[in-house]
């Protein structure tokens, strides 16, 4: 171990000049486009979520679904969009005021991550 005089000066760590790291180069790798389903809303069961008939949904196809999220379930022959949720201990789509279990049928399609509201014609009142 070296001995030193105490006015002697020290090489510390704060006399280098600070090494700055070369700017990280952005990956050219590009993310996959996603591919997302269109859904227009044929009846006003979703009302109450802000989403009357002729709402057009983006569905994710590849997010997925968990329990609370709207999804868009193909049920045998029927398309239903609704919040996935359990009930009595089984997987279930709520829609309106009605709950549809899902069965090993039933596919989940994919989770809703948009909706854009129906255009409304507007009425001009003549007065």
């Amino acid at each position: 171990m070296r001995s030193y005089d105490e006015w002697e000066p020290q090489a510390g760590l704060f006399d280098q000049a600070p090494t700055v790291a070369p700017p990280r180069a952005r990956s050219e790798a590009r993310q996959p486009t996603r591919h997302l389903i269109r859904h227009r809303l044929a009846n006003d069961d979703l009302v109450e979520h802000g989403w009357p008939a002729g709402t057009l949904l983006m569905i994710d196809p590849d997010r997925r679904a968990e329990r609370g999220d709207m999804v868009l379930v193909l049920d045998r022959n029927r398309r239903l969009v609704g919040r996935l949720d359990r009930e009595l201990g089984r997987p279930a789509v709520r829609h309106g005021t009605a709950t549809t279990w899902l069965v090993g049928l039933d596919q989940i399609m994919g989770v809703v991550v948009a909706a854009e509201p129906a255009l409304v014609s507007m009425l001009v009142s003549e007065d």
